[in-house]
């Protein structure tokens, strides 16, 4: 098309020619957002997973004979066992100044206490298969056997919950019997969120 464009007359038919093109393909565009089935949300995988659809993959693209057909194996394997993975119920993320996340089973919201951003937002919708998220208010029912501590002042009484599971987004700098602790320093052991209840 530049070099068309050099001449007097034949780059307009060039740049029409790249014009109908692109029109055609933005008209299959629309009409594939307006089908039932133009999103299609898939389950986080993890990470053996997608080692078992890349070796298929590869093993696909680099054999020439009838052997090339076993790296359908590992692909559908990889595919299949990432309809099975469990999902977090309930998460502490490390980033976002320390979030929480609460996607009960069942339900297409997904609660969140701290700043989450929309990038991030996206993602663990995508991540969950879930349809929006909600701020975790007071009046919603965790999981039982859990307490979400709200405020950095009940941190000091924390141990006398009657929970075996309590979660903060704050440092709990004490060592209560019997209970497990959700809080910063399990996300500096863990360097990443961690999931506290899968379905």
């Amino acid at each position: 098309a530049y070099l068309t464009m050099m001449s007097d007359g034949l780059g307009s038919y060039v740049m029409w020619y790249m014009g109908f093109g692109v029109e055609k393909i933005l008209q299959i565009a629309a009409w594939v957002a307006q089908s039932e089935f133009s999103l299609l949300r898939m389950r986080g995988v993890e990470t053996w997973h997608m080692v078992l659809i890349t070796f298929g993959a590869i093993w696909l693209m680099t054999l020439k004979d009838r052997r090339a057909w076993f790296g359908l194996v590992p692909i559908v394997l990889g595919i299949v066992a990432s309809c099975f993975t469990p999902q977090p119920v309930l998460a502490l993320l490390p980033s976002q100044g320390r979030s929480i996340i609460y996607a009960p089973p069942g339900e297409r919201v997904v609660y969140y206490e701290g700043r989450v951003d929309k990038f991030t937002q996206d993602l663990i919708l995508q991540f969950l298969a879930k349809d929006e998220m909600k701020p975790l208010t007071p009046d919603i029912t965790l999981p039982p056997d859990m307490y979400l501590v709200r405020d950095i002042p009940e941190i000091e009484t924390v141990c006398d919950r009657p929970e075996k599971i309590l979660i903060s987004r704050w440092y709990i700098d004490q060592h209560c019997q019997g209970k497990t602790i959700i809080d910063r320093h399990a996300l500096e052991r863990n360097g990443s969120g961690v999931v506290v209840i899968e379905e």
